[in-house]
């Protein structure tokens, strides 16, 4: 995944890269689809979400992206609007 910016690492209660990389997907796509704020409790809750998945045997960082993903869209937060456009997204 190639990025023009980096985020800093989760600190994370279990060491390894597929948690963060996990958490980066799913950050990525609720950023841009204006589902990424509040960020740090966004990002809290996401990587809530990848710890338990990770715990229960997942080990693939897009399924665990994905349950982090449906597990914010469930709860229906509100959408930011942003005040500027994000890589030709409105």
């Amino acid at each position: 995944m190639n990025r023009f910016y980096s985020r800093a690492s989760y600190p994370w209660p279990i060491p390894g890269s597929k948690l963060q990389e996990a958490l980066d997907i799913a950050m990525d796509y609720l950023e841009r689809t204006g589902q990424g704020a509040p960020y740090f409790e966004i990002e809290e809750a996401c990587a809530c979400v990848v710890v338990d998945v990770w715990n229960r045997g997942v080990r693939h960082r897009i399924e665990m992206a994905n349950c982090a993903i449906v597990a914010i869209e469930k709860k229906r937060l509100p959408r930011s609007e942003s005040s500027y456009s994000r890589g030709g997204l409105a």
